[in-house]
Parts: C-alpha cells; sequence; structure tokens
C-alpha cells in the first residue's frame, strides 16, 4: 500500500507529494531533502495494520497542505527506487522486486521464510554498512569508501567494486 500525501517544504514552500511504501513496521520516520532547497524534510508515518490505514504527520521542515500539482517523492523503509523512478507518481518498486524474486522459487522460499522469522531484521546491519560507504563516497571520502566497497562486496561474493552495482545483486546476495 501506499500512501500519498501533500506537504510544502517550510523553508522555500515548494509543494511535494510524498508517496510512502507502507511497510511491516508500525511507525516510520523518513527524511529527504527538499526537491527545490535541499534542506531536509522529516515525516513520521503512523500505521494501523488493523485498519489498513496510515496517517503522516510532519515533523521538521514541512506542513501539510491541501492537494495540489506537485512533485511525487518516493520514500520506503523496505525498498530502494531506481533514480529514474524517486519522482514517479506510479512507480511501485516492490513489485518489481517480488516480481524478479518469484522468478526463483528458491528466492521466493527465503523471503517467506525470512518474513515469518524474528532474525528477519538481521539484514539491517548490512544496510548500515552499505549506508556508511555511501555516506563516505558522497562526502568525497572516496579512498575510505572504496576500501568499504571492496570488502562488502568482496564478503558478499557480488561482482564490481562501485556504488553503482545493480540493486538487485545486492539484494539477491542476501537471499541465498
Amino acid at each position: 500500500m501506499i500512501v500519498r500525501s501533500y506537504i510544502a517544504c517550510q523553508t522555500c514552500n515548494y509543494p511535494h507529494m510524498p508517496r510512502v511504501q507502507v511497510g511491516i513496521n508500525p511507525s516510520q520516520v523518513h527524511v529527504f531533502n527538499c526537491l527545490d532547497c535541499n534542506e531536509p524534510i522529516k515525516l513520521y508515518i503512523e500505521v494501523n495494520i488493523e485498519n489498513a490505514s496510515a496517517r503522516v504527520v510532519p515533523l521538521e521542515n514541512c506542513k501539510t497542505i491541501d492537494p495540489t500539482d506537485c512533485k511525487a517523492v518516493y520514500l520506503c523503509a523496505d525498498f530502494v527506487a531506481h533514480p529514474d523512478e524517486i519522482n514517479s507518481e506510479f512507480a511501485f518498486p516492490s513489485f518489481r522486486f517480488i516480481h524478479e524474486v518469484s522468478k526463483n522459487p528458491k528466492a521466493m522460499q527465503k523471503v517467506l521464510d525470512t518474513t515469518r522469522k524474528d532474525d528477519y531484521f538481521d539484514i539491517l546491519s548490512e544496510w548500515r554498512e552499505i549506508q556508511k560507504f555511501w555516506r563516505l563516497s558522497m562526502a568525497g571520502k572516496n579512498p575510505i569508501a572504496g576500501l568499504l566497497i571492496t570488502s562488502f562486496t568482496s564478503k558478499h561474493k557480488l561482482s564490481g567494486n562501485t556504488l553503482e552495482v545493480d540493486p538487485y545483486s545486492w539484494t539477491e546476495c542476501f537471499m541465498f
């Protein structure tokens, strides 16, 4: 389920339409940069799974506005969007992921098994590694980021030692 809301950046008043992919967590915090002034915007999503509903609450540097013509921003705690899809009103990256995984019965069974276990969130430690070398790279600390990327790709037997490695191959390494 995707929840749409309409907010404006309080720094520059630029309107945004966050499209939040509701995950399995009862609450989510999302931070993204304003598409105009690049200042951080922070939202809280309160999910009511029993009633299949979600509520978007502005937290920092944003305010709720009436529906208007504005640029979409895809937000999700569980799936990444391709750069071409981040501002699409019609992209569903989780559908593409399920489509790709469903082609491989072994991978699909792994997804089903891990969603039933308490250790599902072990993947967060791997994600923290990815976030760390991504942040270092974006900060221009390429030698350090490069060492971490090489270590990560070697540990998970991935091809390529760049941030541009296909995210599906990274995801696939956790499936088998």
